[in-house]
């Protein structure tokens, strides 16, 4: 199942930190069990991205199935980054029961894996730029979306909103009405202008995931080293009293070498 030509990575950092260290399913050019066959034995928690919902390149029962056992083999859990292709938030309401079901069938078949939680976008899923023009345009449609999620079997508690380009007060009042928690993307977060200081401070009760990556020429996504000195004696600092989940998301093996070597070098 391991390619031999893969590089291995240098050290374990599980059960290192007062937060659980994850990274993503693709930082290999190959399968999900690969990668988690690889990194597993290295990290607390893999992240399993399934941006899109064609039935292509969903997950199939024998692929879970691997997955669950390479879990165990490995004591590495999983949380879910679902698909941001499914038209929640769309206008029409069936359309969103569409999405609620696809939504459901996916959280149904990881189930076996035990997810810790999910990862959810609330940006609109056809038209998302014009969104940050409307406030209440997308504000309802969100709700709506939520609504609808909240009567099918997925438990919102599981649920972790994770901000994109939709200012970060806007998320405010529908975290509120659904009791979610935020998956804070540093990367996003820098893009959009935000300011890590004063968001760490005014969310850091409802954080219940990070994902940590640096920006450099309009790009995220890039190696922790690219954020400025300051932010980075910032994060370091809120990390080492932390106690969810950090996801070092970063796609190619020496960004994340070069990204969990930083974070060993903050946390001392």
């Amino acid at each position: 199942m391991t390619p031999t030509d893969h590089r291995k990575l240098p050290r374990k950092w599980k059960n290192r930190y007062p937060f659980r260290l994850a990274c993503p399913s693709f930082v290999y050019p190959a399968d999900y069990d690969v990668n988690v066959d690889l990194l597993g034995p290295h990290v607390d928690e893999i992240e399993l991205l399934f941006f899109e919902s064609r039935p292509a390149i969903r997950p199939d029962g024998a692929l879970i199935q691997r997955l669950a056992a390479l879990g165990e083999r490995h004591a590495v859990g999983y949380h879910v980054h679902l698909p941001t292709d499914l038209p929640l938030f769309d206008a029409d309401a069936t359309r969103r029961q569409t999405a609620v079901r696809a939504l459901e069938a996916l959280t149904q078949l990881t189930a076996p894996l035990g997810p810790d939680f999910y990862i959810l976008h609330l940006e609109m899923s056809v038209d998302k730029h014009p969104a940050v023009r409307d406030r209440l345009r997308w504000e309802k449609g969100v709700l709506q979306g939520l609504e609808g999620l909240s009567k099918s079997t997925l438990e919102m508690s599981y649920l972790r909103i994770e901000n994109q380009t939709v200012p970060l007060e806007w998320l405010d009042p529908v975290l509120e009405t659904f009791d979610l928690a935020l998956c804070l993307d540093i990367g996003h977060l820098k893009l959009a202008g935000g300011d890590l200081e004063s968001t760490l401070a005014r969310w850091q009760a409802r954080i219940g995931a990070l994902h940590v990556h640096g920006v450099a020429d309009g790009r995220d996504h890039r190696p922790l080293g690219r954020l400025s000195a300051g932010d980075q004696r910032l994060l370091a600092s809120f990390l080492r009293s932390y106690q969810g989940c950090v996801s070092v998301e970063v796609f190619n093996f020496d960004d994340l070498v070069e990204s969990l070597m930083l974070i060993e070098k903050w946390m001392g």
